[in-house]
């Protein structure tokens, strides 16, 4: 059978969310969530979805202010979770197991939003997930965040900017909440905008099944899939193959 690859938007309210859908379709998605900065349609987000489409239906989302999605990106408050709610709604009514992979910011976005409604939700994976976001330690004066930088260089990048300063949810706090979804942390050792500490916290306070995995040389995000493809992705698809078959 062919993959097939649609794209659309999702709309509500104010809300309009540019969505990428590739799919046979499965029993089982992956929905990813790309971080600050970033959108679906960026070189590195093509190749993650191209490569989990071999495995797993794929949704990509451009969140709010990213991409062709509307709106402006408020740092994880209100617009984000409500962008969130929106893509996830919809995915519960296509599928019977869905799986989240979260990036940076969008992971605290997700942790927030599934401390309260996680129905349909048998997965989560979160790569460098900020424990808080007033905790951040966005040290981008760094030569290691230089690089990062530098590798990351897309025409597809960019963000509209909203008022960073909202009031957000705080992971630690709420990632206590969430019951029975097993947890993967990637995080990179070297991380120069969301320290690893944020990684550790979070998994040292969350009670349900959990693996944690370091890339000891790695940087933030994405670039731990652009540094180490074949790891990056073989972690997810053993995550996502054993949490989202099982019961």
């Amino acid at each position: 059978m062919t993959l097939e690859v649609k794209d659309f938007f999702l709309k509500e309210g104010g809300l309009s969310i540019s969505v990428r859908r590739i799919f046979l379709p499965r029993q089982k998605v992956v929905l990813i969530l790309p971080g600050f900065f970033q959108s679906k349609d960026t070189r590195i987000f093509k190749s993650l979805q191209r490569n989990l489409s071999k495995f797993f239906d794929v949704f990509c989302v451009d969140m709010p202010g990213h991409g062709k999605s509307r709106g402006f990106f408020t740092f994880g408050a209100k617009q984000e979770e409500l962008a969130f709610i929106l893509v996830l709604n919809h995915l519960r009514r296509l599928y019977p197991r869905i799986g989240i992979l979260a990036f940076s910011l969008s992971a605290l976005v997700a942790i927030n939003c599934l401390a309260q409604d996680q129905e349909g939700v048998s997965s989560l994976a979160l790569v460098s997930s900020p424990s808080s976001f007033s905790k951040v330690e966005f040290r981008f004066y760094t030569l290691g965040a230089l690089r990062l930088a530098l590798r990351s260089l897309d025409l597809n990048l960019g963000v509209l900017l909203g008022f960073p300063f909202l009031k957000k949810g705080v992971p630690l706090e709420n990632i206590k909440k969430i019951n029975n979804i097993p947890i993967l942390f990637l995080q990179g050792g070297l991380d120069p905008i969301i320290d690893k500490e944020h990684t550790f916290k979070l998994a040292q306070v969350y009670k349900g099944k959990k693996k944690v995995y370091i890339f000891p040389q790695g940087s933030h995000a994405e670039d731990l899939y652009r540094s180490y493809p074949q790891q990056f992705l073989s972690q997810l698809v053993e995550w996502f193959k054993e949490t989202l078959d099982s019961e």
